[in-house]
């Protein structure tokens, strides 16, 4: 029995680190949308019109175009982050249902351990029955 609760230890230990990974994939995307949205009120601060005006007489085109690769930049990042997270979460779900598995195991082995003549721990009633007996 010890190797399989170290077994169980082990998967248990796994979903906590994978979990733990969601935690930090989601903090990373919502400081990728912080950055974007800080870029684009960026953006619509500097250029009124929107990113199109700045190609205006002021000819700040170079600074527009580098606002805009930088928001698109973070726009591939976060993509990439909610892709990871999507795939990390099924990882969370799979190690949560072989987890619920071993529950299932130890709950049978219980069972038989239980019923098993001379093997396991006896429930009260058959306790009770021997004693009866034995008066």
């Amino acid at each position: 029995m010890r190797g399989f609760d170290e077994l169980v230890r082990l998967r248990q230990w796994r979903l906590g680190e994978i979990r733990r990974k969601v935690e930090d994939l989601e903090h990373l995307a919502a400081r990728l949308r912080g950055e974007i949205a800080g870029l684009e009120a960026a953006i619509l601060r500097e250029w009124p019109g929107g990113v199109a005006a700045a190609d205006g007489p002021r000819g700040r085109g170079e600074a527009r175009d580098a606002a805009v690769r930088r928001r698109e930049t973070l726009r591939r990042s976060l993509a990439a982050v909610e892709a990871e997270l999507a795939a990390t979460r099924d990882e969370v779900a799979a190690a949560d249902r072989e987890l619920g598995k071993f529950d299932v195991l130890r709950a049978r082995r219980g069972k038989r351990a239980g019923t098993h003549a001379g093997g396991g721990r006896e429930r009260p009633e058959q306790n009770d029955l021997r004693r009866r007996k034995a008066k």
